[in-house]
């Protein structure tokens, strides 16, 4: 043997002989001693690097940093037949950027794993497996229990008060050996165990194929999936509290696993879970599942993520700070204690069942509806910067209270549907799309303020006392059953009315972007109610205009189409009527016309008395008399003309 080599190479021994030495003699133990298959393991120091071929890496010296450069490859040799690198110090770094796998030894029929470092003291344990880096494992036919942790591709044994860091960004996964028919993603490829502290991050290139599993922590156990599990995730029962965070862009799948447990014989507080699954450990443990867009938190909608409820199991906490997700199926199982949600960003949207019995807190975050109909019939306490609700294709309903001193903010062209009793005192953004009231306290005790062209709707007869602010935009009101807005609406913006029930406005309003009727009643409750703005009749010509009281109104009328006065009071019609549309006169009371008019639709006077006290009151088009009624001209010339038809 070449002393001046095995000097240079190995300032710590690994096992009982220099490297050189075991791999040699494993090299002719195999019969397959090669010049490539020489030892290309190097130690500087405390660090040890390793290129080409390199047959069995083992060592029990602390404090050592292994880099394994991209194109080596490491596999069992004779002195540790079960593990292609056994390391078994403290306080170890391994970096492998190549392939670590038991497999590449021809002719192997017995389970051996890739990377293990196992030590019962408790230290600091890093590994990374880098882009280019593949650490597997070996597995053969799976019964109800595996036996112990041969075959894993990543072992690692850090005791109490350590802690243990894995951070993939390459492949880690196993082989079937001897053609075994067990698919990757039901082997068990991952181990964490002996108390230490847990942290595993699976990066956005980073691919893990088949079942891990962690050993409770008292500190907790971390996992961060920014990449792609196919297989399934334990984080560990018992002790502290574990956490799990999706990032968007990531996937957790159970490919075309199996749905069955493993057990691991032995005491070694291990167990692997069905494939699918992320069981956070024990139930009612507090432990938390975070969805993020980047690793660490991000903010914004960007990125989208999908989580299935069923598939995510023991949790307690759900907390969404960024990212645009999609959350289906109950998360929360029964049984589970006081279960909590809180959207402190980004938007997660939600089918009917995903969060039922939990409280749920708006910190800032969105919520919207996975598919048509969800509703969320949890209360939700809205919490510094409130609740954003955005949907677009998809309906929401919100049927819990809604509580506490933030605000609401409704944008996207679905609707929102608000059925609860609500109290939340921050107030209501309507920016987009339509928001149903079906509580007549739905907006809690703050005013609406309309800041883009969108709907208000109510699914039942409502009174509804709320200010409303028309913030330079439109809002149309479509009334499916009766609806009262006691409020004072005030703004630039304008107002139009629409569906086919009555709308009655009661309060002292003074927006100034226009009245529009398009379709129904709308009722004056109270002089002024129209705000200071054009009051147009739409194209359809199906509007209808009445009070509650006597009124004058001296707004600006536009008759793009009919207009029926219903007639339950005298009213008075003060202001400059144009248009193609007419005017249709309905009910006993008396109507007055007193301006310089010129619209040129036909008029009906359909009952009451009609007061004409300008010769233009009638514009140009005819009057026609479709029931018994009064005609006033006094002292006045018209050049109407009048089909009194069998009418008196």
């Amino acid at each position: 043997m070449d002393r001046r080599f095995a000097k240079k190479t190995f300032t710590a021994r690994f096992a009982p002989l220099p490297l050189a030495v075991s791999m040699a003699a494993a090299g002719m133990v195999s019969g397959f001693f090669s010049p490539q298959a020489q030892a290309l393991c190097t130690t500087v120091g405390s660090t040890i690097s390793c290129t080409g071929i390199t047959v069995g890496l083992v060592t029990s010296t602390s404090g050592l940093t292994v880099n394994v450069q991209n194109g080596a490859q490491i596999y069992p040799g004779v002195i540790d037949a079960v593990n292609a690198v056994s390391l078994t110090g403290t306080g170890t770094t391994v970096n492998n950027a190549g392939r670590i796998d038991p497999s590449l030894l021809p002719g192997l029929v017995s389970l051996a794993s890739g990377l293990n470092l196992s030590n019962a003291a408790g230290s600091t344990v890093l590994v990374n497996n880098l882009s280019t880096g593949q650490i597997m494992g070996t597995s053969s036919l799976l019964g109800a229990n595996l036996l112990g942790l041969g075959g894993i591709g990543l072992v690692v044994q850090n005791g109490a008060g350590g802690t243990t860091t894995v951070n993939n960004t390459g492949l880690i996964s196993g082989t079937a050996l001897l053609s075994a028919a067990v698919l990757p993603e039901d082997m068990a490829v991952i181990a964490l165990r002996g108390g230490a502290r847990n942290v595993l991050t699976n990066n956005a290139s980073g691919l893990i194929t088949g079942r891990v599993a962690m050993q409770a922590s008292a500190a907790g156990n971390t996992f961060t999936n920014a990449g792609t599990v196919t297989g399934s995730i334990n984080l560990g029962a018992g002790s502290g509290a574990n956490t799990f965070n999706a990032i968007t862009g990531s996937v957790m799948s159970g490919g075309a696993g199996v749905g069955v447990n493993l057990g691991v014989l032995g005491g070694l507080g291990l167990a692997y879970v069905a494939a699918g699954i992320v069981d956070g450990g024990t139930a009612n443990n507090g432990n938390t599942l975070n969805l993020h867009n980047t690793i660490g938190g991000g903010v914004g909608l960007t990125g989208s993520g999908t989580i299935d409820g069923s598939k995510f199991v023991n949790f307690s906490n759900l907390n969404i700070t960024s990212g645009t997700w999609s959350l289906t199926n109950q998360l929360f199982a029964g049984g589970t204690v006081n279960p909590a949600v809180t959207l402190n960003g980004g938007l997660l949207n939600v089918d009917s069942a995903a969060l039922t019995g939990a409280t749920i807190t708006a910190n800032g975050g969105g919520l919207g509806a996975a598919v048509a109909g969800a509703t969320v019939s949890n209360g939700i306490t809205l919490g510094t910067n409130g609740l954003l609700v955005s949907n677009s294709a998809n309906g929401l309903v919100l049927s819990g209270v809604l509580t506490g001193a933030g605000a609401l903010t409704k944008t996207g062209t679905g609707n929102l549907t608000l059925s609860g009793a609500n109290d939340f005192s921050g107030g209501t953004t309507l920016a987009a799309g339509t928001l149903t009231l079906g509580n007549a306290a739905a907006l809690g005790t703050q005013g609406l303020n309309v800041t883009g062209a969108s709907t208000l709707a109510n699914s039942s007869a409502l009174a509804v006392n709320n200010a409303i602010l028309l913030n330079g935009a439109n809002l149309t009101v479509n009334s499916g059953a009766a609806l009262t807005l006691g409020g004072a609406i005030n703004g630039t913006g304008s107002l139009t009315k629409t569906g086919t029930a009555d709308l009655t406005l009661g309060g002292a309003n003074n927006f100034g972007g226009g009245l529009n009727i398009n379709a129904g009643k709308l009722i004056l409750g109270t002089a002024g109610a129209t705000g200071g703005g054009t009051i147009t009749a739409g194209v359809g010509g199906t509007g209808a205009l009445d009070t509650s009281t006597a009124q004058t109104l001296t707004n600006l009328i536009q008759l793009n189409g009919n207009l029926t006065l219903t007639g339950s009071n005298d009213l008075t019609l003060a202001g400059k009527i144009s248009g193609t549309g007419g005017l249709n006169k309905a009910g006993t009371n008396t109507l007055t016309l007193s301006g310089a008019n010129d619209f040129t639709g036909n008029s009906t006077l359909g009952g009451g008395t009609l007061i004409l006290q300008n010769a233009t009151g009638l514009g140009t088009g005819q009057l026609t008399l479709s029931a018994n009624s009064s005609l006033d001209a006094s002292g006045l010339s018209l050049a109407n003309n009048i089909n009194l038809a069998t009418r008196t």
